[in-house]
């Protein structure tokens, strides 16, 4: 589930908490049940406003651990896991500035969403 501790922001549609591909695809087909849990009182038509465009490409750690100074788990030498839709091109820079050469991408939800 995705959980925005910078908005504290929790997408929920029908009583349960989205993770963000179903959040994106909430907002898109489901707009007016979908409901933002928050106790700021954080509005919902600013908030998938301003999240919307960030919703597209997902990057993951293969290691989240708290404490590590840089990710020791790692993949193929790769240390981020990217979900990239199907037919768009892989982003190979973030923010313009700074190169992603660290990363195996997917389009494939399953990867991204591995159960554990």
């Amino acid at each position: 589930m995705l959980l925005d501790g910078q908005f504290d922001a929790m997408p929920v549609l029908n009583g349960v908490p989205l993770n963000a591909v179903e959040f994106q695809q909430a907002i898109n087909n489901n707009y007016v049940k979908l409901q933002i849990i928050t106790n700021s009182g954080l509005n919902k038509d600013f908030y998938t406003a301003w999240i919307y465009p960030y919703l597209y490409y997902f990057d993951v750690k293969f290691d989240n651990r708290e404490g590590v100074a840089e990710s020791q788990l790692k993949n193929e030498g790769k240390s981020n896991l990217i979900l990239v839709p199907k037919g768009a091109k892989n982003p190979t820079v973030f923010q313009i500035k700074r190169p992603i050469n660290n990363a195996i991408y997917s389009n494939v939800l399953e990867d991204f969403y591995h159960k554990p």
